[in-house]
């Protein structure tokens, strides 16, 4: 069904051009200003241009179109065949031949069987590019020489034009529209589907446009095809995998962090696999477990110690060693001081300092333990002896222990003597480290780099050896656990993994799911080490997603839509009003045939006649008469040719083969119509349809019956050897006394040329040519000076008005004059026996002949009618 409404066709049609996709109004714009179909580098162009439309690229040129643009360039001058020269091997046509179709409107080309009609209705069919046209051969009785060749001279609407013709060059461009009928364009009309000839520039441009679009969608799906998947095959063995699904899914859409996603390959995956594929392999599954266990315990027991280890030497414990030095220090520090200022008066120096205060102790000790046991440090009272020098203790000596003593127990001594318990408390944590060989034992359990171990055992070193003197952490050594704590959770895991496994092995489809995950495993593995085709598939499939969205733009639907409807309203419509038109004028009454279009899309359009009311299902062929179906024919032919208002030659080829006197008439009629608004052809070889024409004419040009019309009448003749040669002057068109100048001062002048040459040759084919023109002028004459057309061989009437008196002139010396110039000359003219002799004339008696004939025409016109 239509998409167009009917009557806003041709006012939307520009509208709805300018609406389709940028590249494709840059390709109209083109073809327009062109005026011919694009060439392959164009085409080029334009496929990167619907692609770069397609992807929205700002890079690409586009040339809008213009509404009305088509309109303007569409509009066609008339176009008129001149002539055909220099025309060689061309059938049986003397070379070089030529034809000249004048300047008139209507040109009849007459000649009897053989004498070069056919020769140049073909030839006009290869140059023309006729869909009828037959291959031209040479003269076949001759060994050929020269290659088949012409040249058409025309004119465009502007200027003279000229185009060499040869088979291998093709049909003319500028003459395809030039339309010809013979008997076989009537056959292929009654008997097959016929093409509709008729387009109008619209749907030509239309399919153009479609032509054009086929181009570009050829060309982007060379391209598409060019772009080849590179990826390697997915393994066999792996395609169970979900991967391979998802694999096989890549797309357009497929984003990197998907690929990213499912080419993950880390290092614990290889262990897992690696794990995994050993598991497979495990005989002992019970006495691995047990294995297993104590391996776990082991890893633990390292884990255990570095954990103990890291946290002792750990930023928190070390600082709080740090500090706790620190603090003993400073108090041991202030207590000095105060010391100094509590003893300054002392007899001695040094009291109240290390080696004071260790004294003192070792004193306390002595006391409590041996000289006094019973009583407290300082033991002071009556008989009381210093346990250091076993004196008896004067007051003043009891005085100095108490004091002493008072200073060690109370204040910033005891806060100096509690700081240094609590850093030694601290620092006994810190014992002996193990030695490199113990270290790496424990650390070949993790299968740690032993030079990574190493260095972590020379860094806790670094750390203790300075924790005496360091005042805070940032002066310490930095040591890195995560690689001994990675390497242990990663063995461990495997190990965790494996005992899973094995324990899963020995459930129902444990085997199974373990297969399962081996796969995937080796499917994202595999996956990694293909990543990059993976990305360029990707890429790949990105690009073929724009030449597919590019080709969608070049895609014919809508361009086929409108031609369809185009060619529904513009060509089926229409051609089937004009046959029915053309079969009314060419006479029919009781033929009863109408056309039928066969749609086949993209506004191709073909026809076929049919019987109109027929209850079978019989071609109009079988039906009809030979002369009805060249009626139908041509009325198909002609509203086929004329659907398109365009000035462009109609050549006929024998048109009224076959048709009784009524139709011949209705013809010639109708072929005078089409020849007031552009150059009509007619290559016959009857003399009725010479007749016909030139009454018809003549009637025109007398005001009567229609517009006037300019006629020429062109005469062929085959006479002695010579074949497709046009009568001089074309007498056969003149009127009598005219047509016997053209004789004297033509073909006279070349016969007595050659006589005076001695040229026999030339003066034999010469003389016959004469004789027989001149045979022609005399039957002339007596149509129309001795019987002054009152009747006319092929006329139909009988012309009596003002005329039956002019006979009685007639006496018997015109009749024996004519009578004589029939007789003798009409060997020259018309079949004879064979034994008859064809003895030419002298010179002397064909001059003569030519005097007398004139003067008899000049006496005979002037001459009175008797009263009597």
């Amino acid at each position: 069904m239509s998409t167009i409404p009917t009557k806003t066709i041709g006012d939307s049609f520009e509208q709805w051009l300018s609406e389709r996709p940028k590249w494709l109004q840059t390709a109209a714009n083109q073809i327009i200003n062109n005026k011919r179909r694009l060439t392959p580098q164009e085409l080029d162009v334009l496929a990167e241009l619907c692609l770069g439309e397609a992807t929205s690229s700002k890079d690409m040129a586009f040339d809008p179109y213009v509404p009305g643009s088509l309109t303007q360039a569409s509009q066609r001058l008339p176009l008129r065949l001149l002539k055909l020269t220099d025309v060689i091997g061309v059938n049986a046509l003397t070379p070089p031949a030529s034809i000249d179709f004048g300047d008139t409107q209507l040109t009849v080309i007459y000649g009897p069987n053989g004498a070069g009609k056919s020769g140049y209705s073909r030839l006009l069919k290869q140059i023309c590019g006729s869909q009828y046209k037959e291959d031209i051969h040479g003269n076949v009785f001759e060994v050929q020489t020269n290659s088949i060749s012409a040249t058409a001279h025309y004119h465009d609407g502007q200027s003279n034009c000229q185009t060499t013709w040869c088979p291998q060059n093709g049909p003319s461009n500028a003459l395809r529209n030039v339309q010809i009928f013979d008997t076989h364009a009537a056959s292929i009309y009654i008997k097959d589907k016929k093409p509709a000839t008729y387009e109008p520039g619209r749907i030509k441009f239309v399919k153009t446009l479609i032509s054009t679009c086929d181009e570009i969608y050829t060309r982007l799906k060379t391209k598409s095809a060019q772009l080849v998947d590179l990826r390697p095959q997915f393994p066999t063995e792996l395609t169970g995998s979900p991967l391979f699904s998802w694999h096989q899914k890549l797309s357009a859409k497929t984003s990197i962090s998907d690929i990213e996603k499912n080419c993950n390959y880390t290092k614990e995956m290889d262990e897992e696999r690696i794990q995994a594929e050993s598991v497979l392999l495990q005989k002992d599954i019970p006495g691995r477990l047990k294995q297993i266990e104590v391996e776990k315990k082991s890893l633990q027991q390292i884990n255990k110690f570095i954990t103990e280890l890291s946290s002792l030497y750990g930023n928190e414990s070390v600082k709080e060693l740090i500090d706790a030095h620190n603090d003993a220090l400073s108090k041991r520090k202030n207590a000095n001081e105060a010391a100094q200022l509590t003893f300054k008066n002392s007899a001695l120096e040094g009291i109240g300092q290390s080696t004071w205060l260790a004294m003192w102790e070792q004193a306390r000790n002595f006391s409590t333990l041996h000289a006094y046991p019973d009583n407290h440090f300082p033991h002071t009272t009556d008989l009381a002896r210093c346990v250091l020098c076993q004196q008896a203790l004067l007051p003043d000596a009891k005085e100095r222990m108490n004091t002493f003593e008072s200073f060690v127990k109370n204040g910033l001594e005891k806060e100096a003597k509690q700081a240094e318990t609590t850093y030694k408390t601290k620092q006994e944590k810190y014992g002996k480290l193990p030695d490199l060989v113990d270290w790496n034992s424990r650390l070949n359990i993790l299968k740690m780099d032993e030079k990574l171990s190493n260095k972590i055992l020379d860094d806790i070193s670094n750390r203790k050896s300075s924790l005496g003197t360091a005042t805070s952490i940032e002066q310490l050594t930095i040591i890195d656990w995560q690689p001994i704590n990675d390497a242990y959770n990663n063995s461990f895991n495997l190990l965790d993994t494996e005992e899973k496994s094995l324990q899963a092995l020995q459930k129902d489809g444990g085997r199974l799911a373990l297969l399962a995950r081996i796969t995937f495993l080796k499917a994202t593995q595999w996956l990694y080490q293909n990543k990059q085709s993976i990305i360029n598939e990707v890429k790949r499939l990105n690009k073929i997603a724009e030449i597919s969205k590019a080709q969608t733009l070049a895609k014919t639907n809508q361009l086929s839509i409108m031609s369809n409807d185009l060619a529904k309203e513009l060509i089926s419509n229409g051609y089937r009003d004009r046959f029915a038109s053309e079969l009314k004028k060419l006479g029919n009454r009781r033929i009863r045939v109408k056309p039928k279009d066969i749609k086949q899309g993209k506004g191709n359009i073909s026809f076929e006649l049919e019987l109109d009311g027929s209850t079978q299902k019989i071609s109009p062929s079988v039906i009809l008469s030979e002369g009805e179906a060249r009626i139908v024919a041509l009325s198909a032919f002609i509203a086929d040719m004329t659907g398109e208002q365009q000035s462009t030659p109609f050549v006929f080829d024998d048109p009224i083969s076959s048709l009784d006197q009524d139709y011949e008439e209705r013809v010639v009629s109708r072929l005078i119509d089409l020849s007031e608004t552009r150059q009509v052809i007619i290559f016959t070889h009857r003399l009725s349809l010479v007749a016909l024409v030139e009454a018809e004419a003549k009637n025109r040009n007398s005001g009567n019956l229609g517009k006037p019309v300019s006629l020429e009448v062109i005469t062929l003749q085959n006479f002695a050897g010579r074949v497709g040669q046009t009568v001089p002057g074309n007498i056969r068109n003149q009127q009598p006394k005219k047509a016997l100048n053209t004789l004297k001062n033509g073909p006279l002048s070349l016969l007595k040329k050659a006589y005076k040459d001695g040229d026999l040759d030339a003066y034999d084919r010469e003389a016959k040519s004469l004789c027989s023109n001149f045979r022609i002028i005399v039957e002339r004459c007596v149509e129309t000076i001795l019987l002054d057309e009152v009747v006319s061989r092929f006329r139909r009437s009988v012309m009596t008005g003002n005329k039956l008196m002019k006979l009685v002139k007639i006496t018997p010396d015109d009749c024996q004059l004519i009578e004589d110039l029939m007789g003798r000359y009409s060997v020259y003219e018309h079949s004879q026996p064979n034994e008859l002799p064809d003895t030419l004339p002298e010179l002397s008696d064909i001059e003569k002949d030519l005097d007398r004939l004139t003067t008899w025409i000049d006496k005979f016109t002037t001459r009175a009618i008797p009263t009597k």
